[in-house]
């Protein structure tokens, strides 16, 4: 496997398995810095509270304990956690993007499926601590049902659906004999698979027969 090409390049389509391998990548890759995160915090006495929210969170927040200057660490959470958000935001949009190539929809989709619900919840998360009146909180309230169904849909369309049979305008089918190398004899039938699991976000098929399974 090209893991470049995977983690990092925006052309081409992977199907499930990949995106699962993707995503969990990512994920370790918090992980790792986070523990990291916490050594550096007791070796230089830093503040730890926040350490919960350095798994998904943009930026890392650290405060030094005593009478150290601000600016010192104003340069350390910048210095650090530039890059690597930077590096994390780019893997996440890597492997949804070439997701939404194999179902045939654009990368932008990434923009609603992640954006939205994103700033939405992290709005509502810094009104609460801060202590911070909700604008227009009947609103907010409304638009919880929207965006919530917004991100279950995101994740029906990520994480469940097969990708369109055959080249779509992104590229190749990554199930493809050509992609596999496999014969498509070989191959799983996909005659058992429910249907709502072989939709497909682009034109519909002609024919499912001999499509291989993630």
């Amino acid at each position: 496997m090209n893991w470049n090409w995977l983690l990092f390049s925006f052309e081409g389509r992977i199907n499930r398995t990949k995106y699962l391998v993707a995503v969990l990548i990512t994920l370790c890759w918090q992980v790792f810095w986070v523990m990291l995160w916490a050594v550096f915090a007791v070796i230089f006495d830093l503040d730890t509270s926040h350490l919960a929210e350095t798994m998904l969170p943009i930026p890392f927040s650290f405060e030094f304990i005593g009478d150290d200057p601000p600016w010192k660490a104003a340069i350390v959470t910048l210095v650090a956690t530039i890059p690597i958000n930077v590096c994390f935001l780019w893997m996440v949009a890597a492997a949804v993007v070439k997701r939404l190539h194999d179902l045939n929809r654009s990368g932008w989709w990434a923009v609603p499926f992640y954006g939205v619900p994103y700033v939405y919840l992290n709005y509502i998360r810094l009104c609460l601590e801060d202590n911070i009146p909700i604008a227009a909180p009947t609103l907010v309230a409304i638009l919880s049902v929207p965006v919530s169904l917004l991100a279950c849909w995101a994740i029906i369309e990520l994480y469940f659906l097969m990708g369109t049979d055959g080249r779509n305008r992104f590229g190749r089918d990554p199930l493809s004999t050509v992609a596999t190398g496999a014969p498509i004899a070989s191959l799983p039938d996909q005659s058992s698979v429910p249907g709502f699991l072989v939709h497909s976000a682009g034109p519909p098929r002609e024919s499912q027969a001999g499509r291989p399974q993630d």
